[in-house]
């Protein structure tokens, strides 16, 4: 199977978000937080909300010190797409690696959704990110 072609900003989009995968996998918040906006928003499977550049790297910084230490994080593209030329959504499965684990189970996958926003110079940023745990879709309503 071949890998599908991109245009320019799909490509720096994903290149985009790689740079957070990456920082992740370093444990460094300081690459972590300059891959958002100055005003990005972070809200975790948890809950935990956080706006801004510089409360993301302190966030990020108590996490990689405490229980994230050591952890990489895995993500697989489901959707990219773009509203008007400066303003991408993507959604992708993702989770934790904590501990040397190579695989998570089922209940510990999520989905992301991030924004990002296409600056002046042509890089891509973080703008917002939130993500929930995977739960098996139900077609039974909800009284």
């Amino acid at each position: 199977m071949t890998a599908p072609v991109r245009t320019k900003d799909e490509a720096a989009v994903l290149a985009a978000v790689e740079r957070v995968i990456d920082a992740w996998a370093r444990n460094d918040a300081d690459a972590f937080a300059e891959a958002h906006g100055e005003e990005a928003t972070l809200v975790t499977v948890e809950g935990l909300y956080c706006k801004g550049r510089e409360p993301i790297r302190s966030i990020m910084t108590m996490l990689y010190d405490g229980p994230f230490k050591g952890s990489k994080v895995f993500w697989k593209l489901e959707d990219i797409r773009f509203v008007g030329d400066d303003v991408a959504i993507v959604i992708y499965w993702n989770g934790i690696l904590l501990g040397g684990v190579r695989e998570l189970p089922p209940e510990e996958t999520r989905r992301a959704t991030t924004i990002l926003s296409k600056q002046d110079n042509g890089e891509w940023i973080v703008e917002a990110f939130q993500n929930v745990f995977i739960r098996e879709p139900t077609t039974e309503a909800v009284s």
